[in-house]
């Protein structure tokens, strides 16, 4: 990573790919799609802090969903196969994006209101259902998930 990068670091990214890191030697996964996430894994990123919502998403397969992908499991497993779950729980850092940082944190409305793109947000709804996301907003006069725009998607 650049050293002049201003980007606060919890939300600069490790660049986890093969570019940017490689799997141990004795890894037993031959790519990312090979992770299978168990037991240990969670409770590991329950112990480094993770949020129950965190926890929850990457036990979600998206083909039990209506999208296609799960890019807060699909990070997860880069965690996995690069190793970097081989640290104490106490010492990690996710290094995720403004997205995943939200879920991390638990901030479900804000991850879905401000982060999520039309998949992740159709993800969440999914997983959770609307009325679990509006219970999360910050305030009451914060606009609920029906009342916001379709268009925040779209640039």
């Amino acid at each position: 990573m650049d050293e002049n990068d201003s980007t606060p670091r919890a939300y600069r990214s490790r660049r986890l790919d093969k570019a940017g890191r490689e799997a141990a030697m004795d890894s037993e996964y031959n790519s990312v799609a090979d992770v299978d996430l168990t037991s240990e894994h969670f409770a590991f990123f329950r112990e480094a802090g993770a949020s129950e919502i965190f926890l929850t998403l990457i036990q979600t397969d998206p083909k039990d969903t209506v999208v296609n992908r799960n890019s807060v499991r699909e990070e997860a497993k880069k965690y996995v196969f690069y190793g970097y779950l081989d640290e104490d729980p106490e010492n990690f850092t996710h290094e995720g994006g403004f997205f995943f940082a939200e879920i991390w944190d638990g901030n479900l409305y804000e991850a879905f209101r401000n982060q999520a793109d039309i998949v992740n947000a159709t993800l969440l709804e999914a997983v959770f259902g609307e009325s679990r996301i509006n219970e999360d907003r910050p305030s009451s006069d914060a606009p609920k998930v029906s009342e916001l725009s379709p268009d925040r998607f779209f640039i």
